[in-house]
């Protein structure tokens, strides 16, 4: 066949060449130790022979199952861990012994979170026809230890903490007074506190779960008279960073701050009321220990801190506080001690005690009477 000049001949009855897949990146030994500590920092994970399947799980997770942001964040690190654990290990060769093994590199506070990801990851492959079986399907949830009590700030603390600058006095107070996560907090704008019903809105808390939390109306005055101090405008958050040069110093409210941030702040408010430094959420301990202590209930608790299920909320705060068993015990040993003292006082025997009339001495006399 002959072609128009200008035109390219296709000789069709040639063989056609086979292309091969382009190979999969490999990851060496030291590769591979090396990045389970930071395992998303750079995406290599995908280049595992697990990576590709994690991918379109995620990709499900966030489309169809509407997972927040920082749920897919924590999921894709609990399973690019799995990945880089097994990094040459296929689907078909993914067992319950592989699961387990990696669960068991997570410290014990952690692993009932990862085996919730792999139990999901795994019903996912199933359902979606990638897996012969539901391999996490009859593996348990670790047993946690129970803790025997949770650490609080004392009374006295609390007072000390909330000896702060008007400003910080009044984000301190949210900490203390809603219970608030970290997370929750660094994001908090001005729009968010319901001053009407005085109350805050927390939109996709841990979750991405709404909830409303009930606040004092004196704190709720305090806030609003920070933002007129600061200029907080509704869409501007209400913790702040600062930037410092030889001339001022500038508040930004215009994006959450960072976590590096926040902990800063919080050391510097611990160090101004000489309180020894705790974690940010021991506060949210505090808020749930005095709502049970001032006659909260356990279930309007949950609510309150925005867990999913009330089991959760007994398992962390059905318990006494250190400060509560010895009052209790100071109690039962006063009680003791008053009972021994009534029983070692000598009774006055009853032929000697003086009896009271009984109103028939009169009909008793005269029946004694002689005839």
């Amino acid at each position: 066949m002959s072609s128009a000049p200008g035109q390219l001949e296709l000789d069709l009855s040639a063989p056609v060449e086979k292309l091969e897949p382009a190979a999969r990146p490999s990851l060496t030994a030291p590769d591979d130790v090396g990045m389970i500590d930071q395992p998303v920092r750079d995406k290599r994970y995908r280049f595992t022979a697990l990576g590709r399947v994690v991918a379109d799980y995620l990709s499900w997770k966030e489309i169809e199952d509407g997972a927040a942001a920082r749920t897919l964040d924590q999921y894709e690190r609990d399973l690019a861990r799995l990945c880089l654990h097994h990094p040459r290990l296929e689907l078909e060769e993914l067992a319950v012994d592989e699961y387990r093994l990696v669960i068991a590199s997570f410290p014990p506070r952690s692993r009932k979170r990862a085996t919730a990801v792999f139990r999901d990851f795994s019903r996912w492959l199933y359902q979606e026809g990638r897996a012969d079986h539901d391999v996490m399907g009859r593996v348990r949830y670790p047993r946690a230890k129970r803790q025997s009590a949770i650490d609080v700030f004392s009374e006295a603390e609390c007072v000390r903490l909330l000896q702060q600058p008007d400003r910080d006095r009044a984000l301190i107070r949210l900490l203390l007074e809603a219970g608030l996560r970290k997370g929750e907090a660094r994001r908090l704008q001005l729009r968010d506190v319901d001053v009407e019903q005085s109350r805050l809105l927390i939109l996709e808390g841990k979750g991405g779960k709404d909830r409303v939390i009930p606040i004092a109306p004196d704190l709720v005055e305090e806030l609003l008279g920070l933002a007129i101090r600061d200029g907080i405008g509704p869409d501007d958050h209400l913790w702040y960073a600062t930037r410092m040069n030889q001339a001022s110093t500038t508040l930004h409210r215009e994006r959450p701050i960072g976590e590096a941030t926040f902990a800063r702040w919080w050391r510097t408010c611990c160090e101004r009321a000489r309180v020894s430094y705790r974690n940010p959420h021991v506060c949210r301990h505090t808020f749930a220990t005095r709502w049970l202590r001032d006659g909260g209930r356990m279930d309007t608790l949950a609510k309150a801190l925005g867990h999913s299920s009330i089991r959760t909320t007994v398992d962390l705060y059905a318990h006494l506080a250190t400060e509560d068993v010895a009052a209790d015990l100071a109690r039962v040993m006063a009680a003791r001690e008053s009972r021994l003292r009534n029983q070692s006082v000598p009774q006055t025997r009853m032929d000697k005690r003086e009896e009271a009339p009984s109103g028939f001495e009169p009909l008793y006399g005269a029946l004694q009477a002689p005839a």
